[in-house]
């Protein structure tokens, strides 16, 4: 398999091929890409080394980018074919020290530098694809936002449902432990003329900075696949403190059972036809409706649940088969 070496010239190419295709995903800027030349540059005197230590690699990580890294290493795992021995090695040396460290704030802050503010746009706030508004849509329908209303915004992000909420007279607010985040949710207030409706807190979940009883209605959407189970639990019991009397919860995740078979299916591929098996390791908290429901009935919520799958939504409507097979879950939740 592969070569038996690899010139500094041909891991060069790689490189290039590399940021030219995150570029374009990302919208990213000269400086940007050119900022990540730099890391990949002496990354790639790394795993063109003898072989790599697992306290080396944790060395090299502490002071780089992890993101930019973690992302070649993706790409390079399409190219293994071809790819000698050594920088197999030291290539996954790198990716297990990687997946053995945990989720933090940093890893997020590392994503949200690396996309433009336009990219944010595109897929957030203005979004170019059929698929990105609807699955926005189909929240904001179970949300209901009404005008003059205080909502929290959980796992905030760029402020996507901010933005939406404020187009519907409503009022605001969004909390995320991503600094960066909440500084891009900021700046997009200020573009689209929605500051005074809308305010943006770097805060953590499970310990809101509000008095008790002060929501008319929360939304947390794409968030608690990124929290473990403990924290599933604290963030329930803050939830039920800031929100007013019988108000409306609504969370959004995706389907972990439709997640789980996707993986299946790319093992496959990866053993037969030797196709890459790449995963995300951000959502370590993805759950499915059996768990997450078990959890709501723990805390003696009452529910309903939805389900939704913008890419193909005939997905959504089989009973039983929507809960193996649909994209995302959605349950409005009141107390």
């Amino acid at each position: 398999m592969g070569k038996n070496v690899f010139t500094m010239a041909e891991v060069d190419e790689l490189i290039v091929q590399f940021l030219e295709g995150l570029s374009k995903e990302l919208d990213m800027s000269p400086d940007k890409s050119g900022g990540y030349r730099r890391i990949l540059d002496k990354f790639k005197e790394t795993l063109l080394s003898q072989e790599v230590t697992a306290t080396e690699a944790g060395e090299f990580l502490d002071k780089e980018d992890t993101f930019i890294i973690e992302s070649f290493l993706a790409f390079l795992r399409t190219k293994e074919k071809s790819l000698p021995r050594s920088i197999r090695h030291n290539a996954a040396v790198f990716a297990a020290e990687i997946a053995r460290r945990p989720v933090t704030a940093r890893d997020y802050d590392e994503r949200i530098r690396a996309q433009s503010l336009q990219f944010q746009v595109d897929n957030y706030y203005k979004p170019k694809y059929v698929a990105s508004e609807k699955r926005i849509e189909a929240v904001l329908s179970a949300l209901n936002p009404q005008s003059g209303e205080l909502i929290l915004d959980i796992g905030c992000g760029v402020g996507t449902f901010a933005y939406r909420i404020a187009l519907a007279g409503g009022k605001a607010v969004g909390v995320d432990y991503s600094q960066e985040s909440i500084f891009v949710a900021r700046q997009l207030t200020e573009k689209f003329g929605f500051s005074g409706k809308a305010s943006f807190l770097v805060s953590d979940a499970t310990a809101l900075p509000f008095r008790a009883k002060v929501f008319d209605r929360i939304v947390c959407t794409d968030f608690i696949e990124h929290i473990s189970l403990s924290d599933k639990m604290l963030l329930f019991d803050e939830m039920r403190r800031v929100i007013k009397k019988s108000g409306p919860i609504i969370i959004s995740t995706p389907n972990n059972l439709r997640d789980w078979l996707a993986f299946v299916g790319k093992r496959l591929l990866y053993f037969f036809k030797r196709k890459p098996l790449i995963q995300t390791r951000l959502h370590f908290g993805l759950t499915n409706r059996f768990e997450f429901e078990r959890i709501l009935k723990k805390k003696g919520f009452s529910f309903r649940r939805y389900y939704a799958d913008e890419s193909r939504p005939i997905l959504a409507k089989p009973p039983l088969l929507r809960d193996f097979l649909c994209l995302h879950i959605l349950w409005k939740v009141w107390d």
